[in-house]
Formats: C-alpha cells, sequence, structure tokens
C-alpha cells in the first residue's frame, strides 16, 4: 500500500479520529474535516500532526473545493447526523446525510482524474428489525427496510453510490457498522457528574456513560433495551474503513459490507464483564423494551473481500476501554 492523501469528513467525530489514527499510523498523510474543530477526540487519540478543516458536507461547491485543493486521492465520507439527531431533525437527516453524501459523490465524479475511491458509512439500520429475518444472521443481500428516518437516509445513499459507480464509474464501498464502543464515543461523559444516562440515546451512546462512569469507579443508572446486539470495537471498524478505502478493485464482490464483529451481546453482559474488572462498580441497570436492531450479522464479505478480522473480542474490547478512559484520567489501569 503507498502512501496517500485521504481526506476524512466528519473526521473530528469518534469513528472518524479513530479512522485518522489508523491512517496515520499506516503512512498516509490525512486532512480531517468537520462542521466544528472541537478536535478533543484526536488530543485523547494522541493524533496532532493532522490538519482540521472546517467542512459542511451540504455546501456542494466548498465540498469540490476542499478536495480539490487538498490533492485526496481516497475520500472516507463519515460526516453525517446521528440516528438521535435525526429523529429530532428528519429534514436535517436528509439534508446532511443525503445531499452530503450526493455532494462527495459529485465530487468524486467530478475530479475523477485526482480521487480513486470514496468510502462511505451506512448503518445497519437499513435492515428491518430482527423478526423479519425470524432472527437469524442477515447477509447483504437481505431485506433492507429500515425503521427509521437516519435508516432510511442511510439507505438511499447505498443505493446513489451504487449508480454514481455503475453510471459514472466512481468507486464506492459503503460499510454497515453495527453498534460501535470504544474510548472517547463522548467526551462529556468524563466530565459529566451526574450519574443517569439518559435512556433515549442510542445503544452506543448509552454504553459510553455506562464506561466513562464505571471506569472512573462512579455509580451510574440506566435503562437499557432487552435483547442482543452485535458490539464492534472502534478500532476494529476503523481499520476496516481503511481496509475498504485500499482493497484492489479485482477484489470487491459488492458495493456495501456489514461491519460486524460477530461478537453478540446484551448490555447485561457487558455490564457484568465490567463488574470483572472493577468488581466494585455500582452499575444499576433497568431493562425496558426490546432493541429494534438486528442482532446477528453475517460478516463473511467482509473478511473474504477485505480481510476483515476483528481484533478485539468482547471481553479484550471491555478491557481495552475501561483502560483508555482510565489512562486518560490518570488511573491505574484494571490490568495494574
Amino acid at each position: 500500500m503507498h502512501p496517500s492523501t485521504v481526506l476524512v469528513t466528519g473526521g473530528t467525530g469518534f469513528v472518524g479520529a479513530h479512522t485518522t489514527r489508523e491512517l496515520l499510523d499506516a503512512g498516509h498523510e490525512v486532512v480531517v474535516t468537520d462542521v466544528d474543530d472541537d478536535a478533543r477526540r484526536l488530543e485523547k487519540l494522541g493524533v496532532d500532526d493532522v490538519t482540521v478543516l472546517r467542512l459542511d458536507v451540504t455546501d456542494a461547491m466548498a465540498v469540490v473545493r476542499t478536495i480539490r485543493e487538498t490533492g485526496a486521492s481516497h475520500v472516507i465520507h463519515l460526516g453525517a447526523v446521528t440516528s438521535l439527531i435525526a429523529r429530532q431533525h428528519p429534514r436535517l437527516a436528509v439534508e446532511v446525510n443525503v445531499t452530503g453524501t450526493n455532494n462527495i459523490l459529485e465530487a468524486a465524479r467530478v475530479l475523477d482524474d485526482q480521487v480513486e475511491r470514496v468510502v462511505w458509512s451506512s448503518t445497519m439500520a437499513v435492515y428491518a428489525p430482527a423478526a423479519k429475518y425470524d432472527h437469524r444472521p442477515v447477509t447483504e443481500d437481505d431485506l433492507v427496510y429500515p425503521a427509521s428516518i437516519y435508516g432510511a437516509t442511510k439507505a438511499f445513499c447505498e443505493h446513489q453510490a451504487r449508480l454514481y459507480s455503475e453510471a459514472f464509474g466512481v468507486s464506492t464501498v459503503g460499510l454497515r457498522p453495527t453498534s460501535v464502543y470504544g474510548p472517547f464515543n463522548n467526551p462529556d461523559f468524563l466530565a459529566s457528574e451526574s450519574t443517569e444516562v439518559r435512556s433515549h440515546r442510542s445503544p452506543s451512546g448509552r454504553l459510553a456513560g455506562l464506561f466513562a462512569r464505571a471506569a472512573q469507579e462512579r455509580p451510574v443508572s440506566m435503562t437499557v433495551h432487552g435483547g442482543e446486539m452485535d458490539w464492534i470495537y472502534v478500532t476494529d471498524v476503523a481499520r476496516l474503513f481503511v481496509a475498504a478505502a485500499f482493497a484492489p478493485e479485482s477484489d470487491l464482490s459488492r458495493h456495501v459490507y456489514n461491519a460486524a464483529s460477530g461478537h453478540v451481546a446484551s448490555v447485561e453482559t457487558i455490564a457484568d464483564l465490567i463488574r470483572e474488572f472493577r468488581p466494585d462498580a455500582a452499575l444499576d441497570l433497568t431493562v425496558e423494551g426490546e432493541s429494534a436492531y438486528v442482532s446477528r450479522i453475517d460478516n463473511a464479505a467482509a473478511r473474504q473481500d477485505l480481510g476483515f478480522a476483528p481484533e478485539y473480542d468482547l471481553r479484550s474490547g471491555v478491557e481495552a476501554y475501561l483502560n483508555a478512559i482510565r489512562t486518560d484520567q490518570g488511573l491505574s489501569t484494571v490490568s495494574e
């Protein structure tokens, strides 16, 4: 793999910051763009040698200009409105997720002599609830029938990305991450004095509050959905985005891949793992309702085409997550 210039939209975000670090570790030059300049996640990950530019992906001309002027040969597009914001502001979700992704694809079409590939983030939320599949593992070819505005925006993006590839020759790879967990999903949780994690947050968001408080030996109370989910450690998903950016075109059998670890568990099970490392952790969980997400997702295509092999199982992921927070806060690791 030759060093390249990679532009990462949403690069100060959770997955974006970890992906940036993986790219830098692989020797690439990285340009981070985002709608704000909150670089706390990058700083906590030890990334201090990267250019951070303000970019609103809904501004078509700014997208083209930024990609052209940075000379980026690859774009990893992670800038998007989250599922929580999409529920509150559906029109904004369409503008950012659908139009923003179109602007990235259109820039790649216009700058076809420069941009070699666009990798972008879809979501497991494009799938229907698990009952639609009789609770069996779903593949990329299974029914796409999102139950949320967020999932619907991403499903549309899958179609437009495929058509840009087929009609205009833009090389695109989409990934459907499951529930991503790991350090510094929400840095605000590290400083918060509240013991309660609000139930309306996404599964990964609620888990961030759980880990932030447990790692710092503070009590936490939260409501969780029942049932199991596929949990993928953030470093694993970041490495998968990098692999997708540089996989030979001849190795790709599809335009979108499941980004699942195969490690399925309930939040209660993860809490039990936390207690193994922090026996005195005061974790008060209330189970309410069932998760609307599919839990069993087939990752065979990503393993075959992209060489995906998750490094972290649930136990090692929980340990790494706790240790990252404790190290950041000047505390001893759970292994010491």
